[in-house]
């Protein structure tokens, strides 16, 4: 189903307004709104059609180049279209805070809104509708996301307090500290890395030493000390997305490169530690009694070893597979149908990037409808009553396994269609009772383990939202409205709670997305961000490229250069044009179909002491190794 995104714009010179986007091909149809949508019941509103946007403010927010303001996202979700013509566009909106049918002819938009805790029957100035549309279920309006520098401010203030509370021996102490003597330090560790602190930082140098240095025991402590290894050589984000490799190929070629011989050491042993402790599919603390938590943190790191190129055998998924079957509830109310990736595809097509890329060109990525949801969820064990945070568990164990299984064909044969149906229907279960301020299924239980589950499960399946739910933006809205005025967080109310360090790390992990989606993007060629590269065709096999270079020192440099794979890395044979209008320096060439490297070469102020300055290109995320400690920008033509 196409997508539709409300954007409101706060324009220096134009005031503030509302521009309606509409997903139709590769761009978006593009309205601008001189009042909010939800003016009232009926509104008539005045809009004024724009030119086509770009598919990637779908999803943006911050800054519009050029001196344009800056833009967040008022609404977004899906619409149906009732007509599209040359004299009137009808679509019906499903999104966070409205479902509407619009209306747009003759430069006027008509909107027949509802809130979502409404629900009514509508009629409009423009054409009679004598069609009731219910609202849906009675769950409130969902608050807007919180912008991106909001997000960063609580991580900053997040980060700052998890660093204060490292003791001298380079451990952080909690709540159970003296039964898990590693854990609190490994979480910790764990979501600082994820929250940008530097591998080589010295705090996190010494919280290693000593974390690697302790006896193996409990699993959720050696579970947790794998993962934070795993986060110590997690590759730098534009090296996932090169085009010709997949990303374990380049995790592990990293991981080689860079791993240290005792780390290694370790982990082997770490992966035999949690081998040799899975009995029937599940693990325990230990203890005689096994759960599903425990289960969850042991396969995440089993997981994250094998994404290093750590052998792990197929075993020890397919038992975990086997239970989670069993453990899930036989029956459970019906859901309407959503797409959930990783059920309705290979994780490995996800992981090549080919579903969103469809998407973006108006293809279709759900498949048909004829299977229904039913929400079926899990819980602590097997005849428990189901609850938020096991069943986002077992939904990533799901993926995990299904990931390291789908290629075997006794895999296929027996299991890959009933794992699918489970994780269809456990997505489905959170569609039904998701909710940020309690535990769903608990008297309010660690809360915050929760969120850092539901991001968990939302990232694995690739769902950016459960149902009409978006997990993301409804969680973290609620975390930063919780984050306490000294920066960490803490559950003070309900039921069994973790502590403040141990909160903490789960709100910055949920809120760094620290589980990447396993529906990868993959651009083609990149110009997704405001003011990046522009990419046009030119002669057969050639291509004409706008780099685009946007200052953002306090000291801009006085000249900047474009050098590259082009050029033979000339420091100064591609000088680029500044751009007053723009705010930005500019080059444009005519390239050859292929793989070319890049880098801005700085000079003047900005570069006082390291004149010039060679730097990536900051609007464009694809890089690649240079092979002397540092990247290159890429950008990938064909």
């Amino acid at each position: 189903m196409p997508r539709f995104v409300i954007q409101e714009h706060d324009h220096p010179a134009e005031g503030l307004h509302w521009d309606l986007m509409l997903e139709r091909g590769a761009e978006l149809a593009t309205w601008r709104l001189a009042t909010p949508p939800d003016s009232g019941p009926l509104a008539a509103i005045e809009a004024r059609p724009l030119a086509a946007h770009r598919a990637a403010y779908l999803d943006y927010e911050g800054p519009v180049g050029g001196g344009r303001g800056s833009v967040r996202i008022w609404d977004r979700g899906d619409y149906e279209v009732e007509r599209w013509d040359a004299t009137e566009v009808a679509v019906r909106l499903s999104g966070q805070r409205l479902r509407a049918l619009a209306r747009l002819a003759a430069g006027r938009l008509v909107l027949a809104l509802a809130l979502l805790a409404t629900g009514c029957a509508w009629a409009t100035a423009l054409v009679p509708l004598p069609v009731a549309w219910a609202a849906g279920d009675p769950s409130p309006p969902i608050a807007m996301s919180p912008s991106d520098e909001e997000v960063r401010a609580a991580v900053e203030r997040g980060v700052a307090w998890l660093r204060a509370r490292q003791e001298k021996s380079g451990a952080w102490l909690g709540t159970y500290s003296d039964a898990y003597a590693s854990g609190p330090s490994a979480l910790a560790l764990y979501a600082l890395l994820r929250a940008g602190v530097a591998p080589d930082d010295p705090a996190m140098e010494k919280g290693f030493t000593l974390l690697l240095s302790r006896p193996l025991e409990k699993t959720y402590s050696v579970s947790l000390a794998i993962m934070a290894l795993a986060a110590r050589y997690e590759p730098p984000r534009g090296l996932l997305h090169d085009a010709d490799e997949g990303e374990t190929t380049v995790r592990r070629r990293f991981f080689r490169r860079r791993v240290r011989p005792q780390d290694l050491r370790w982990l082997a042993r770490a992966v035999q530690w949690l081998l040799e402790r899975q009995e029937a599919g599940m693990w325990a603390y230990p203890q005689p009694n096994r759960d599903l938590s425990n289960t969850q943190f042991a396969l995440l790191a089993l997981g994250q070893a094998r994404d290093l190129g750590v052998e792990v055998p197929p075993e020890p998924f397919a038992a975990t597979v086997e239970y989670l079957l069993g453990a899930q509830q036989a029956t459970g109310p019906e859901v309407p149908r959503f797409h959930v990736p990783a059920a309705d595809h290979a994780i490995a097509e996800l992981r090549k990037g080919e579903i969103r890329q469809r998407r973006r060109e108006g293809g279709t990525v759900a498949p048909g409808e004829e299977d229904a949801l039913h929400a079926r969820g899990w819980g602590y064990v097997a005849d428990q009553a189901p609850r938020g945070s096991m069943t986002a568990a077992a939904l990533a164990c799901m993926v995990i396994a299904k990931e390291a299984l789908e290629a075997r064909p006794d895999f296929q044969k027996a299991a890959a269609a009933r794992v699918d149906q489970a994780l269809r229907d456990g997505a489905a279960w959170l569609a039904r009772e998701f909710r940020t301020d309690t535990n769903p299924g608990t008297s309010n239980d660690w809360l915050y383990y929760w969120l850092f589950s539901a991001q968990r499960a939302g990232a694995l399946t690739g769902c950016d939202r459960f149902g009409r739910h978006w997990w993301y933006e409804n969680g973290a809205t609620a975390i930063l409205e919780n984050q306490r005025d000294d920066g960490c967080w803490e559950q003070t109310e309900g039921g069994a709670k973790a502590g403040p360090i141990p909160d903490t790390s789960f709100a910055l992990l949920f809120l760094t997305r620290a589980t990447r989606s396993t529906v990868v993007e993959r651009p083609v060629t990149h110009g997704d961000r405001e003011l990046g590269i522009e990419v046009e065709p030119a002669a057969e096999g050639r291509f004409r490229v706008r780099f685009r270079y946007v200052p953002g020192e306090i000291a801009p440099p006085e000249r900047v250069s474009l050098a590259g794979s082009f050029n033979e890395w000339s420091a100064d044979g591609l000088p680029m044009a500044w751009d007053a209008e723009a705010g930005c320096w500019e080059a444009v060439l005519e390239l050859e179909a292929g793989r070319h490297t890049y880098k801005f070469v700085l000079a003047g102020p900005a570069a006082a002491g390291d004149d010039p300055r060679w730097v990536t290109d900051p609007s464009n995320p694809l890089l690649e190794d240079d092979g002397k400690g540092d990247f290159n920008s890429l950008l990938r033509l064909r």
